[in-house]
């Protein structure tokens, strides 16, 4: 398709969605489109010949022998303290932790997630409060602040990035409990968004088509890449959608070339500072959104990529600063 015929094609679509927001399903289906049709054309601007990206993988298994990921959790002390706060103050109970931790485990085995950070995730998406908008008319909601296209890729695309998804609902329930959903009069219904291993599981879920999508990205052009710095930028796809991953990614690549890019997806220090460039985040997300949203947007994704790297990371490979400094 030539260029000037994706973009009207990308217009005609968008002109679509916008007839289709009195039906939000409808809404939710288009934008999940186009934001793929997006990503497919930011990650296009990349070089596809992935041998001239150096081989750093073999680099990055001699500094990080051993999983970058905590064992235990959270690693950094500000979200210690907090922990210990909720507990005290009765807004974390100790049956939902408890369950929250057991949905947490079998999910994060079964996916091959670390641990550390999925439940990092969830904290600094909710601070652990499954019912949190319940009283509310929040537009994301509960454990992981599920939005209505979160809710509409998992019923309705959860088999696009893995086929294996499925199995995990059946492991899990017994069944497919689809179509999943902030059910506010039966909080303890399985299909319940509200209900404990249903938002860890549907989180977890969403979290892991991020990484497949990225590292199929990667795999198709035989780029070498740590692991587990991918499942940190599946955590920013998971905040702000894959299309600002690689609307970076693309920034990267063609601002410092293709030795960088290859830094960006094996180097932990290198990761911790690109997406600490306020600047960098920002033009990055002004290819997505006008500069009234980019702006605010990228401070939000620099605060939780932040937070969730200091929570997740082992000690050995964090700063002291990064230890003890966390946002809201």
């Amino acid at each position: 398709m030539e260029k000037c015929g994706l973009k009207k094609w990308l217009k005609t679509l968008i002109s679509q969605k916008s007839r289709a927001n009195s039906n939000p399903w409808v809404g939710a289906f288009f934008v999940v489109f186009i934001s793929s049709a997006l990503t497919a054309v930011v990650w296009l601007s990349l070089a596809p010949n992935s041998k001239s990206i150096p081989n750093t993988h073999e680099t990055s298994k001699a500094l990080f022998p051993t999983s970058l990921f905590a064992s235990h959790y959270p690693a950094n002390g500000s979200f210690q303290k907090e922990l210990v706060e909720l507990k005290n103050k009765n807004q974390l109970k100790e049956n939902d932790e408890l369950e929250i931790h057991h949905s947490l485990l079998s999910v994060t085995d079964y996916l091959d997630i670390p641990p550390a950070l999925m439940w990092c995730l969830l904290f600094q998406e909710s601070r652990l409060d499954h019912l949190d908008g319940l009283e509310s008319e929040k537009a994301s909601l509960g454990l992981g602040q599920f939005s209505r296209f979160s809710f509409f890729e998992i019923n309705h695309h959860l088999d696009r990035y893995d086929p294996n998804n499925i199995n995990l609902i059946h492991l899990m329930f017994g069944r497919d409990i689809r179509p999943i959903m902030a059910k506010k009069k039966d909080l303890v219904s399985p299909s319940s968004y509200y209900s404990i291993p249903t938002a860890v599981t549907s989180s977890a879920l969403y979290l892991n088509n991020r990484y497949r999508q990225l590292t199929r990205l990667l795999d198709k052009r035989e780029i070498n890449y740590n692991r587990d710095i991918l499942w940190l930028f599946s955590a920013m796809a998971y905040n702000k959608g894959t299309r600002s991953v690689l609307s970076l990614w693309n920034s990267v690549y063609r601002k410092k070339g293709s030795k960088d890019f290859s830094l960006l997806v094996n180097d932990l220090q290198y990761f911790k500072a690109t997406v600490e460039d306020s600047s960098l985040l920002t033009r990055a997300l002004k290819k997505i959104w006008d500069e009234t949203k980019a702006r605010p947007y990228a401070k939000e994704l620099k605060t939780h990529t932040q937070n969730i790297s200091s929570c997740s990371i082992n000690p050995l490979f964090q700063t002291t600063r990064s230890l003890t400094e966390s946002a809201p």
